[in-house]
């Protein structure tokens, strides 16, 4: 269907008392399309006893308009004033388990982002790589290798040793082969670092 705003409002349905500091699961059955219309977005406002005009109301030009970069329109600043709120990115956390010790990481969130700087090629050889970078702060080491069209073919298996100054050598290459290179880096915190894509050859 169109964008729409659906509202839990109904008998079906109950309103949900949040706390500061609280998590609550949620699991989202989405499909997103037009590809470059506006996508799923989560809001809230407090609990009022009657339904909000906007709830049901659909259009994919209604709410924002996908020819001006998705620029909002009346009817969703009219929500906003009424009291809706947009619950923002860094609210978010999937539950992971990573470096053995079970986290919630917000693939979004970029408070802890680890900073790639210098990552490029140390040696090249004609089956394998060696590459090199330092991370602002201690983070885990990878290299995503990608084929001269930009497809991934490997990703290299992290130690889970946090580090910053960092250095992966990568095997399994062919000889006098062109390919792209990429470093990513997990902070402790499990926000994930990725650096410029570079290119090298193999003698």
């Amino acid at each position: 269907h169109p964008t729409r705003a659906g509202c839990s409002f109904d008998s079906t349905t109950k309103t949900v008392l949040l706390a500061g500091q609280e998590s609550y699961p949620i699991r989202v059955k989405y499909y997103q399309g037009p590809r470059y219309h506006i996508a799923n977005i989560l809001m809230w406002r407090k609990a009022g006893t009657t339904r909000d005009p906007a709830c049901g109301q659909t259009g994919n030009n209604y709410f924002f308009n996908p020819d001006q970069g998705s620029v909002p329109l009346a009817p969703y600043l009219a929500m906003l004033s009424r009291g809706w709120k947009v619950i923002p990115a860094e609210n978010y956390f999937l539950p992971i388990s990573m470096l053995s010790t079970p986290q919630n990481f917000n693939p979004c969130g970029t408070a802890m982002t680890p900073v790639i700087t210098n990552f490029g090629t140390d040696e090249v050889f004609p089956t394998q790589a060696i590459f090199r970078w330092q991370t602002d702060r201690p983070a885990t080491s990878q290299v995503i290798i990608k084929n001269a069209a930009g497809l991934t073919i490997k990703l290299t298996t992290s130690d889970n040793v946090l580090r910053m100054d960092h250095s992966v050598t990568v095997t399994g290459l062919s000889f006098g082969t062109s390919y792209q290179a990429q470093a990513v880096s997990y902070s402790a915190e499990q926000s994930i670092g990725t650096s410029n894509t570079i290119s090298f050859t193999t003698p």
